[in-house]
């Protein structure tokens, strides 16, 4: 099999407001809400109301700001459809928690899984660095 490439689409959910209002709400510099997933095999797959699928570029959160190379993957589509089977019951709608069990964490476990891979820090760490705001802390219980 040839290989496949993987790509991770970055979406701003913030549509530019956290780069512009991060430092006066929170003190510190927050420069996107990250939403990510996955393009391969001619699709997007990613993780909100249960895992997802759409046509690259063509989900309900607009343009991605940014498309990274994370690689390449020689699992075939099968086993990858496999794969997503067996996470689904993981990454449920009931399941999601926006700092703790997320869109990114799903694309995190998705670009190990076909490349090795890790999705970049300044997204998976984006839930650390806002709960040590003062606005995060006071908001965490909730």
């Amino acid at each position: 099999m040839a290989a496949q490439p993987v790509k991770l689409y970055v979406y701003d959910l913030s549509r530019g407001m956290a780069r512009t209002m991060s430092q006066a709400i929170t003190g510190t510099q927050i420069d996107g809400i990250w939403h990510t997933s996955v393009v391969a095999y001619g699709r997007e797959v990613f993780y909100g109301q249960g895992i997802m699928e759409a046509a690259p570029g063509t989900t309900h959160h607009g343009t991605p700001v940014q498309i990274i190379d994370v690689g390449e993957t020689y699992i075939d589509q099968d086993t990858f459809e496999e794969y997503l089977a067996s996470v689904a019951e993981v990454y449920t709608p009931q399941a999601y928690h926006l700092m703790d069990h997320n869109c990114n964490t799903f694309t995190s476990d998705v670009v190990g899984f076909l490349t090795g891979a890790t999705i970049p820090d300044w997204i998976s760490g984006l839930p650390a660095q806002f709960l040590q705001t003062p606005l995060g802390q006071a908001l965490r219980p909730q």
